[in-house]
């Protein structure tokens, strides 16, 4: 369906990126992206998008609900031992949750994390130790690893979830979780303590709507935390259509820092904040490159895998860790805190 009006401004855009194709996931169709004319919004969005009733089509093959197992170190349980003291040093010594003493003396080499202090930082949803039992919702929570591992830490937590087989997933372990958008759900007001969503928002139509529904049920002093694809990262710059961020066609818009906190504001949210991560930057980057090779080679989908524990990847991690120290804006993601007067 057309998408002619910029989701902030309501102004016009102008193309920015066409005949884009989903070389991750093959999801069908070729896509255009606009860029808003006003050059003190500057959003992206995809335009036509698909319909509410075909966007499944393009979540046939996406893989975003993992267990969240042992990964990489699963077979070396002395080094995943070590690991977690580490991560729960880190996350006692930032934001209060308890850890080992001997945790807590090793938290220094938490910044030999390839991913940055984000990475760890982002397994406590960069939320400080409830002093009671403050509620908690996840919006996009998949099969619910951080809800589980927040429940673990003393919050008192619920999600919503898009995924059947994840609700129930979730509900099987005992943590409430709901079917379908937010804005459905008919939470009571000033329900949650604090809000969390990782990637949701640059999927979701009206996404204004989408964070008046966030500010009515959060409690006065409640913080939203979200995470989404940054349109101003270096990656972008240096791969134009084949940015990973992009992917169309499940990606409505893309934010950049300053006009995601002019919609918080819009939408009502005080103390509107942004910072960009590289922690991820291995990844898009990697993929951003495999991508440029399939539309370049006319391949259909990608030719290869992207390693974090490779020699190109930590390198395009180390790079990323550098370029954000120098342009604090050029991150990956975007980072955004808000919280409700």
């Amino acid at each position: 369906m057309p998408c002619p009006q910029c989701a902030i401004c309501q102004g016009t855009g102008e193309v920015l990126h066409r005949d884009l194709k989903d070389f991750v996931f093959g999801a069908p169709g070729t896509w255009t992206i606009k860029q808003c004319e006003d050059p003190a919004c500057r959003l992206i969005w995809l335009d036509p998008c698909p319909t509410k009733d075909t966007i499944a089509e393009a979540y046939q093959n996406y893989y975003t609900h993992t267990s969240g197992g042992k990964g990489q170190l699963g077979r070396q349980e002395w080094l995943r031992n070590i690991y977690h003291l580490i991560l729960n040093g880190y996350l006692h010594v930032r934001f209060g949750y308890p850890s080992p003493i001997l945790g807590t003396l090793l938290s220094p080499l938490a910044l030999l994390h390839p991913g940055g202090l984000d990475e760890i930082a982002v397994k406590a949803m960069f939320l400080a130790s409830p002093n009671e039992a403050n509620r908690l919702l996840e919006i996009g929570c998949g099969s619910g690893y951080l809800l589980q591992r927040m429940h673990s830490l003393g919050w008192e937590v619920e999600g919503v979830e898009f995924d059947p087989a994840c609700v129930g997933i979730l509900n099987g372990v005992g943590i409430s979780c709901r079917l379908g958008d937010v804005r459905d759900q008919n939470f009571t007001s000033n329900s949650f303590n604090a809000i969390f969503m990782g990637h949701v928002i640059e999927h979701v139509y009206d996404p204004a709507s989408f964070l008046k529904e966030c500010l009515r049920i959060l409690r006065p002093g409640g913080r939203l935390i979200l995470m989404t694809p940054n349109a101003d990262s270096w990656g972008h710059k240096k791969y134009g259509q084949d940015w990973r961020g992009l992917e169309p066609p499940r990606h409505l818009q893309i934010f950049a820092p300053a006009n995601l906190r002019r919609l918080g504001a819009q939408c009502g949210f005080v103390r509107c904040r942004t910072r960009t991560t590289n922690r991820g930057a291995w990844y898009i980057r990697g993929t951003s490159s495999e991508i440029r090779r399939a539309r370049l080679s006319g391949s259909a989908h990608l030719p290869g895998s992207v390693r974090m524990l490779s020699p190109s990847g930590l390198l395009r991690q180390l790079f990323g860790r550098i370029a954000h120290h120098l342009f604090r804006d050029s991150g990956e993601e975007i980072i955004f805190t808000a919280s409700k007067a």
